[in-house]
């Protein structure tokens, strides 16, 4: 009896030690919201005239010629510069419009879906299909993105052409699965061609985008991409570029596209799943708010795979670490007077290490399970 009693104390220890400390929240860390916001606010609107004054010149059309403009375009949207600057409103309107997703490349086609998601308008669900459809078809035998898309023969990438009407989006509601919704991969798998984790992981998340407006991926597409982080996972639980040595930001496209893949194969809760697991213990015992763990560079883009992790688990810590105030502080104890953010060496464009800043406060990333109630907004 006295067995069973220490047993079962020990249980009920181990359980409270295994439950994450309650949140804080920004107080935890000295923080308001208000400044939060406010932060935002001047990131934001140097972001945005800083592109206007250095790319743009008077020439709103010239908005998503640069590479840079895709992730700036994101953070924009997310931090509402829409109502804020009309000018922006309408150089987005104008891009999305015209531009043609087979002369882009992995990275911007990804971040193209999410853009296109972000801004929730049905007139861009052709374009959102279009650009998944090059996504699905570029991904490599092993499961993974090569840089360039493939330039596909004999697929038409847009199948509604001269249809006289067309709708979009939204659950039929007999609960009936819509076929034309389903992207599912017509061309040769040999086609496309793998390449490195960091590149994939945005592909994964432009897939994931698709998804979420209401279209289907194509089930073997998420099986690879199941497949090929899985093999790629070191020893120690994290992931490098490639096949090399763990490091932080790669550890986080790791566990997120991971976790992306088997949430649409099926698994309720990615969060549980070892492999998962061994990715956030990784992340807790190489833990860092202030350097991209084991790499150095890359500084601004590691806090926002950060914030893709939080988001997408659905988790305030990792570790003992709640990530989302500790990462806030950071950002904000380091942006400059005009409003900016800027990193080192590959960093140093304004462009991206704001971008990324505004995309880890405004909590850019959707949790991985949102229920879609009907007669919502």
């Amino acid at each position: 009896m006295r067995n069973f009693f220490f047993t079962l104390a020990a249980l009920v220890a181990f359980g409270a030690a295994a439950r994450p400390p309650e949140p804080r929240g920004l107080a935890g860390v000295g923080l308001k919201a208000a400044e939060v916001n406010a932060a935002i606010d001047r990131g934001c609107a140097f972001l945005w005239n800083y592109i206007k004054a250095k790319d743009l010149k008077g020439d709103p059309n010239s908005f998503g010629k640069r590479p840079e403009h895709f992730p700036a375009a994101l953070a924009l949207v997310h931090s509402k510069a829409q109502r804020r600057f009309p000018d922006f409103d309408r150089a987005l309107r104008r891009f999305l419009t015209r531009v043609d997703p087979a002369s882009l490349e992995t990275y911007q086609a990804g971040i193209l879906c999410m853009l296109i998601n972000a801004v929730g308008e049905p007139d861009f669900v052709p374009l959102l299909r279009k650009t998944g459809r090059l996504l699905i078809e570029s991904q490599g035998p092993k499961g993974s993105w090569d840089y360039d898309l493939v330039t596909l023969e004999g697929i038409d990438l847009d199948p509604d052409r001269g249809r006289p009407l067309l709708v979009s989006g939204g659950i039929p509601l007999d609960g009936s699965a819509d076929r034309r919704n389903v992207l599912l991969r017509l061309s040769d798998p040999k086609k496309g061609s793998d390449r490195d984790n960091s590149v994939s992981q945005y592909a994964v998340l432009g897939l994931r985008s698709v998804e979420t407006s209401g279209l289907r991926v194509d089930p073997r597409s998420w099986r690879k991409v199941a497949s090929a982080y899985s093999s790629r996972q070191n020893e120690d639980g994290g992931w490098g570029y490639m096949t090399d040595a763990s490091y932080g930001s790669m550890t986080c496209a790791g566990v997120a596209s991971l976790a992306i893949a088997l949430s649409y194969l099926g698994e309720n809760d990615p969060r549980s799943d070892p492999r998962i697991m061994r990715g956030l213990k990784w992340l807790e015992d190489h833990w860092s708010i202030s350097e991209n763990p084991e790499q150095g560079e890359w500084y601004f883009y590691y806090l926002y795979s950060v914030e893709r992790v939080g988001r997408i688990l659905d988790i305030e810590f990792i570790g003992k670490n709640e990530w989302y105030p500790l990462g806030a502080r950071q950002l904000l104890s380091i942006q400059n007077a005009d409003g900016s953010w800027i990193g080192t060496s590959k960093e140093e464009d304004p462009r991206l290490a704001t971008s990324f800043a505004l995309l880890f406060l405004t909590r850019a990333t959707e949790r991985l399970r949102r229920e879609l109630k009907r007669g919502g907004a």
